[in-house]
């Protein structure tokens, strides 16, 4: 039993950051702790969780099914609510997420799936108090999850509430291009032209003022009225954009920025 632990102890470390691409590795020695504990549900949900990963879906649910027998079937609605999730059968992902939620009710991969789950299900009521509960346990949040959690209330209307969920992921995750990004396109839905260009100068500093951002942060300028400001950060730009080393990529973005300082103070296109 204590090698056997033992196996398992090395195999869970070797589980962690799997990726997309099959382990045949890790799954023959899986299979190996399988044949000396077969009754084990705990080792059927790991090859599961394995066999998703690595898009072998039918095996995957052959472990979850012998999983099942073995144990509390709650216990399989996490592994059987990714399968649902791969298969893009997102509605019937909820109901073994759930499941698993009665026994594990804190846990934040379970309440985050199942917030996108019901997401692409029109849940869109019962996915933001998933993604409350998600954001209140978690200890990992990653900018994608807010970017999700906002757009869903956006999408309702809810704007505002959008806007300071990003707020708590600024403060939660530190300046992220993603965050920052989307929170400056509500500011100017909102009308908040001063608090969109703090968040745009912000931006700039982790972009390092890069031509792309300059284009952007000078149509929140001209929109402000601020000619002048508008001129200088699309001149540093391409002042800067001029001493790199030539490509195509960095000639189109030149041409840009000339149209755009041709134009003087007048708003660029979007």
């Amino acid at each position: 039993m204590i090698r056997l632990l033992g196996g398992l102890s090395a195999l869970l470390l070797s589980l962690h950051g799997y990726g997309h691409a099959p382990d045949e590795t890790t799954f023959a020695r899986l299979s190996k702790l399988m044949e000396a504990a077969p009754d084990s549900q705990s080792l059927n949900l790991q090859r599961a969780a394995l066999q998703i990963r690595s898009g072998h879906l039918a095996e995957a649910e052959q472990d979850l099914a012998q999983a099942a027998r073995l144990g509390d079937s709650r216990q399989t609605g996490l592994q059987r609510g990714l399968l649902a999730m791969a298969r893009s059968d997102h509605h019937m992902a909820i109901a073994p997420l759930t499941d698993y939620l009665l026994v594990h009710p804190d846990d934040p991969t379970a309440l985050l799936n199942r917030a996108r789950a019901r997401t692409r299900s029109g849940e869109t009521e019962a996915a933001w108090r998933d993604y409350e509960a998600f954001f209140r346990v978690s200890s990992q949040p990653q900018p994608g999850d807010y970017i999700a959690a906002a757009t869903l209330l956006d999408a309702t209307g809810d704007t505002e509430p959008a806007l300071n969920l990003l707020d708590e992921g600024l403060t939660t995750l530190g300046k992220q291009p993603q965050l920052l990004r989307m929170a400056i396109e509500l500011d100017q839905r909102l009308g908040r032209l001063s608090a969109a260009l703090e968040r745009s100068s912000a931006l700039g500093v982790l972009l390092r003022h890069s031509g792309d951002w300059a284009l952007t942060h000078a149509r929140l300028l001209a929109a402000n009225g601020q000619g002048d400001e508008r001129q200088q950060v699309l001149e540093r730009a391409r002042n800067q954009l001029r001493n790199l080393r030539p490509t195509p990529a960095r000639q189109a973005l030149l041409a840009r920025l000339e149209q755009a300082l041709s134009r003087r103070a007048a708003p660029l296109p979007g």
